[in-house]
């Protein structure tokens, strides 16, 4: 299966899944998704009972040509300036 048939399968299984009322019909869905993906079973039930939305995630480059102007975030410089503090301290203690 592509990645595409994949995820039509099974949002029509997640479907299938909640309108399941008894745990054996759960169950045999459960099977049959596995069987069907190849994906492990835990993997499965966290599929369908998720609330994972299956969207087609855009490429990291083209968002960054569909907005040139704007600049990534970039973590707090405070925070790492506290760290390397705490490395100079460690680093100054003489051991006799």
């Amino acid at each position: 299966m592509t990645a595409k048939t994949t995820r039509e399968y099974m949002t029509k299984m997640k479907l299938r899944y909640a309108r399941a009322k008894h745990r054996s019909e759960r169950s045999a869905l459960i099977d049959e998704a596995v069987t069907m993906t190849g994906f492990s079973r835990k993997y499965v039930i966290r599929l369908l009972c998720g609330s994972r939305i299956y969207k087609k995630r855009p490429h990291p480059t083209t968002s960054l040509t569909k907005f040139p102007h704007q600049k990534r975030k970039h973590k707090n410089k405070a925070k790492s300036s506290n760290n390397l503090t705490k490395r100079i301290n460690h680093s100054s203690i003489k051991i006799l």
